[in-house]
């Protein structure tokens, strides 16, 4: 693995590598967060960087959480707005790119997504504060479950 950052210090400055993720043609992609609001996808192909900002993207990330690939290459990522002073968001929470283009998901104002993982039917598992929230890409459906609303048994 080499990669040459010649001509990328300016751009990547101090950013923080929040999450790393592989996609199938073994190409590394990187969630990286400057500040709020100011955030980036890098993806190292062949030793090359390529860099995708909110113009790339078409909206503006206020903080990056994990990454992951779904079965048809499409990188899923977080959108973490826990860094924000405010009990609510008015942003997307979840996003899903195609190397072209990028569809953001939006809950409510009110859910703070931790994670994001994919399973093997390409349904999107969020981690929210107080629950858990399934989005089915095929039927574009949105399931969200408070685990305040739960009953535990012993």
């Amino acid at each position: 693995f080499n990669s040459d950052l010649t001509g990328f210090q300016n751009l990547l400055g101090l950013h923080f590598v929040q999450s790393i993720a592989i996609d199938k043609n073994d190409n590394v992609w990187l969630a990286l967060n400057e500040k709020v609001n100011e955030a980036c996808l890098a993806k190292i192909a062949n030793g090359q960087w390529t860099l995708y900002t909110s113009d790339v993207l078409g909206f503006q990330p206020y903080y990056f959480g994990i990454i992951q690939f779904d079965s048809k290459n499409s990188l899923c990522g977080a959108i973490d707005y826990s860094l924000s002073g405010t009990a609510y968001n008015d942003g997307a929470q979840v996003f899903i790119f195609d190397g072209k283009t990028a569809r953001s998901l939006e809950f409510d104002n009110s859910k703070d997504v931790k994670f994001v993982t994919v399973d093997k039917h390409d349904n999107i598992w969020c981690g929210l504060t107080d629950g858990y929230a399934v989005f089915n890409e095929k039927n574009g459906r949105l399931k969200v479950r408070n685990l305040k609303r739960m009953v535990f048994l012993p």
